[in-house]
């Protein structure tokens, strides 16, 4: 995950270096003039802070990325577009932009800027709103027009709240600072002190629909439960839409704490009594906390690649419950996604979710419409891919393991489908001592995963 920091000289570096190596910024300004055109006041006020020991006040930067850097947000308050928030966003890899974008509030209006065109979807799946273009008249300054046409978006992180998107093509006003409303932030249920008493209430018939799989992917949505799940959900800064509780919740270690939290998020909570929580969830004993979140299924084909790129595949995985330790493993293990292909359980299967420990929302999850097409592209882009085969000549450890790269592993029962095999660059097999032919596939992909990770002289 993102976290703040006040070690602003490593942010600064690591944005100057994006900003060269950026080629729409040829010619225009750089250094303290485009870093103060982008977070106004930002550098000028770093460095004042370095002369005079003083603490830099009005803007947070925090960082992501595991181990090296990979990615900086500074934030400060929006005066120029009808907004709370702007946040500034450089990053070289999918994951590190998520880890950045969920750590920005729930329930306020940002104005988001883009240091590549490429960012900008992972903007638009977690933000409801719509892009920013140039107007005539923001700003006399010319590097304006370079610096936010079509790299910055106006948003509202979903669940937390809804856009008017009527006023999208409406005059320059839209923009600036008005009376215009243009978000409204949900209803604080939980300090109305509101509850649902029946099942035909609108908002818990919804929440009864998501036990339906086919009803979850439509809707984009997936189910957290329990009181570990629901707060990590919240301190992640995924965006929860609906938390429903029951009395029992606030008898449990954590739980007035964790109501607490999800009021600081704008996070609307309804109190249910224990039955009708038994008809929102299969899930027995009945959990005392469950919230709907809200997640985008984006394909392989949309999603930016790098020389430093890390993927795992996961090949017709059919086991929710170890999909779901799969996932944890990529998520400990700091790849940029996972691409999940062939015929397998879905992500958003209870089971999975709460084998995942975590990792659904948090970490990019791909769908793979054409595998022909994705392995293509990870030719032409020279990635390693490595598929783990017990019948394979040579072991894990004899393989030079380098990025860009993507490893793959496979079924429980028949391991990687062959068509997927001859798509390989290199397959490997993981030494086992006699008496046993296979491991269970998330214990595999974390004995690949942290092999790479200690190459690369992670720790």
């Amino acid at each position: 995950m993102a976290a703040k920091t006040t070690k602003y000289d490593r942010a600064i570096g690591y944005i100057k270096e994006k900003l060269k190596a950026c080629p729409r910024m040829s010619g225009s300004p750089a250094g303290q003039s485009m870093l103060d055109s982008l977070c106004p006041g930002f550098y000028s006020g770093y460095e004042s802070s370095r002369k005079t020991g003083e603490r830099l006040c009005g803007y947070e930067v925090y960082v992501s990325g595991w181990p090296e850097l990979k990615g900086v947000m500074v934030t400060c308050e929006e005066t120029e577009y009808n907004a709370d928030l702007r946040a500034v966003l450089f990053a070289d890899s999918e994951r590190a932009l998520k880890d950045l974008l969920l750590s920005l509030p729930g329930g306020k209006a940002v104005a988001l800027w883009a240091s590549d065109r490429w960012m900008m979807a992972a903007v638009e799946e977690l933000f409801e709103g719509c892009a920013i273009p140039f107007r005539e008249g923001l700003s006399d300054r010319q590097e304006s027009r370079l610096i936010w046409e079509g790299y910055s978006y106006l948003g509202i992180k979903r669940g937390s709240g809804s856009f008017r998107a009527d006023l999208a093509g409406k005059e320059e006003s839209f923009y600036r600072q008005s009376g215009v409303k243009l978000f409204e932030k949900k209803q604080d249920a939980h300090k109305a002190g509101l509850s649902i008493t029946g099942k035909k209430d609108p908002l818990l018939t919804e929440f009864i629909n998501l036990n339906s799989l086919k009803e979850r992917m439509v809707r984009s949505r997936f189910v957290a439960e329990d009181l570990l799940l629901v707060k990590r959900a919240l301190e992640d800064g995924l965006p929860v839409e609906t938390l429903f509780y029951t009395p029992g919740l606030l008898k449990e270690e954590g739980g007035q704490e964790l109501l607490k939290l999800a009021l600081e998020k704008g996070v609307p909570c309804y109190k249910v009594s224990e039955g009708l929580m038994g008809a929102v969830t299969t899930t027995r004993p009945v959990p005392t906390a469950a919230v709907s979140v809200y997640t985008a299924s984006r394909d392989a084909a949309d999603f930016h690649l790098d020389e430093k790129s890390a993927l795992l595949v996961v090949d017709s995985v059919s086991n929710p419950d170890n999909l779901g330790m799969v996932l944890r493993t990529a998520d400990a293990g700091g790849v940029d996604a996972v691409v999940l292909i062939g015929e397998g359980a879905g992500p958003f299967h209870k089971n999975c979710i709460r084998s995942a420990r975590g990792a659904v929302g948090r970490i990019p999850i791909l769908n793979c419409r054409n595998e022909d097409q994705f392995f293509e592209r990870l030719r032409q882009m020279s990635f390693t891919i490595i598929g783990s085969s017990a019948k394979a000549d040579f072991p894990i450890y004899r393989l030079s393991l380098e990025r860009p790269i993507a490893i793959i592993v496979g079924n429980e029962n028949s391991g990687i489908r062959k068509s997927v095999l001859e798509k390989c660059t290199h397959t490997v097999r993981i030494p086992m001592h006699p008496g046993q032919s296979s491991l269970n596939v998330g214990v595999a992909a974390g004995i690949l995963l942290y092999e790479l990770a200690r190459r690369e002289g992670q720790s």
